[in-house]
């Protein structure tokens, strides 16, 4: 009886050693693709910030500027669900 008990809380010891390896690594492999995804958003984001800074300061540098342009640009972004 003492064997199979030490043996039943040895493979229950190592069950859960398992179990807590199968979870850090799980979690780990969730955490590097959200990782992943946040890293692509930004970067989407910075190239669209880049794009509209450009397109502000070309029409800044002509003789005579119109907001309506850039108004347009702007609201067919904020229209855009990718920045919703």
């Amino acid at each position: 009886v003492a064997s199979t008990t030490a043996f039943t809380g040895i493979s229950l010891w190592l069950s859960r050693q398992a179990a807590q390896k199968a979870a850090i690594t799980l979690t780990s492999e969730i955490a590097e693709h959200q990782a992943v995804r946040v890293a692509a958003g930004i970067t989407h984001a910075l190239n669209s910030a880049r794009s509209i800074a450009d397109l502000i300061d070309a029409e800044r540098s002509t003789q005579s500027p119109r907001r309506e342009v850039v108004n347009r640009y702007l609201q067919r972004l904020a229209s855009n669900p990718a920045f919703a």
